[in-house]
């Protein structure tokens, strides 16, 4: 049985170093409303003081409570939120890794769901990092100006329900890892492209791609919480499983967790 949504008594990712965002869908104190439900701002909560604005009233997420009853931010079609502060994105620029760890739920499988994107656009080029969830795959989708080929690790069939999802990037390897598939077993897919440098970006978007000028792709779902840090602990066994176990616990999803998970039946405190 999954453990019920509750609050944390101790560990919390803020610890985990090289921590560069951290929203929180759980966490009404770090939104500001337009009205009852729709949200106009998102402020972070990794310490960088990152704040995601929307002021348009159609395209802003709205307060939801959809992930085994635990609010979360839902983020239909042709909304997204977004911040062109540089404190956000000239570290990933620096540092030319990512990792993120998060918990989403789609509303639907028959387009690709674009969780985030930072990017860059740039006449009828652009560069761009893009974690994308789409009919049978789940990758990170990436183009730089002198490349135009996405590079997109496939994975195995989803369905709509609440995925823990992983992704790292560094220059010479993407990996995304999803704790549950088409079995409900956890799985991974790989791709090293090498020597993949991407170092302009200057927009952060949550919600939306932003393909040559034009909105292309929506997220259409509901978001719990994306944490991103500006390393690739791809193989930092202790930090990964403590990120696990923290979403895990928190959202309710301790069941997609392996039978021999550290905390598969005990909440990292």
């Amino acid at each position: 049985m999954a453990a019920v949504p509750g609050i944390l008594r101790q560990w919390n990712p803020g610890i985990v170093p090289n921590l560069q965002l951290w929203i929180d869908g759980s966490d009404k104190s770090t939104f500001t409303f337009t009205n009852s439900s729709n949200i106009n701002t998102i402020r972070d909560k990794s310490g960088k003081n990152i704040t995601l604005i929307q002021n348009t009233l159609s395209n802003q997420p709205i307060l939801a409570s959809n992930i085994n009853g635990r609010q979360t931010v839902s983020f239909p079609t042709n909304v997204y939120i977004s911040t062109t502060t540089t404190a956000l994105t000239s570290q990933f620029n620096s540092n030319n890794t990512q990792s993120q760890f998060g918990v989403y739920k789609l509303l639907d499988l028959t387009t690709s769901h674009i969780i985030s994107y930072m990017g860059n656009i740039n006449g009828n080029a652009f560069q761009q990092i893009e974690y994308d969830i789409g009919p049978n795959k789940i990758g990170l989708r990436a183009k730089r100006l002198d490349d135009p080929n996405d590079i997109f690790p496939i994975n195995q069939p989803v369905s709509c329900n609440v995925l823990l999802l992983q992704a790292y990037y560094d220059t010479t390897d993407f990996t995304i890892k999803t704790n549950i598939d088409s079995n409900n077993k956890p799985s991974d897919s790989t791709l090293q492209p090498g020597g993949y440098n991407i170092n302009s970006y200057n927009n952060y978007y949550i919600g939306k791609s932003f393909n040559i000028g034009t909105l292309t792709q929506s997220f259409n779902g509901d978001i719990g919480e994306i944490i991103m840090f500006t390393s690739n602990y791809n193989f930092d066994i202790r930090y990964t499983s403590l990120l696990e176990g923290y979403l895990a616990w928190k959202w309710g999803l301790t069941d997609l967790l392996a039978g021999t998970h550290p905390y598969r039946n005990r909440n990292p405190t």
